[in-house]
């Protein structure tokens, strides 16, 4: 499940939330909206299915930071080449331009936060598209595939 809300640091929306629910690969999303265009920072509430691989490719993020924090199970994630256990309550930032990955192989349920445009990167990656569109993609979001 996921669950996204966006907002501004250090202010409280002042307006009325848009919740969706979707199913994304291996990730049941839940996604909370602030009608807000300027978002500094976006949330995502995701309920991570176990998993032998990688949630995600080796990619990095050049324009933006990301931060996992695991309410349940056990999470995994890759940074610069070194794996990190987060456990429940606890947390891990990875760096703009550290090479980064995530895996849970019994599930988890995790707080993600990251930028405006990492968010809509996830969510145009999931839409079908050429692999050339697809390199594309990642760079029109200040990212890349490692």
């Amino acid at each position: 499940m996921e669950h996204s809300l966006r907002g501004r640091a250090g202010r409280r929306p002042t307006r009325s939330l848009r919740d969706e629910h979707r199913e994304v690969g291996m990730c049941d999303e839940r996604v909370r909206y602030y009608p807000d265009s300027m978002s500094d920072f976006v949330i995502r509430d995701w309920t991570l299915d176990a998993n032998e691989g990688d949630q995600a490719p080796l990619h990095v993020h050049y324009g933006g930071e990301e931060a996992f924090i695991c309410l349940d199970g056990q999470l995994e994630v890759e940074v610069d080449g070194v794996r990190h256990g987060v456990d429940p309550g606890a947390f891990i930032v990875v760096p703009r331009g550290a090479v980064h990955t995530f895996a849970t192989r019994a599930g988890a349920h995790v707080l993600a936060v990251m930028s405006p445009e990492i968010a809509d990167l996830i969510d145009k990656l999931h839409e079908s598209m050429s692999p050339a569109d697809s390199k594309a993609l990642w760079s029109r979001y200040q990212s890349s595939l490692a």
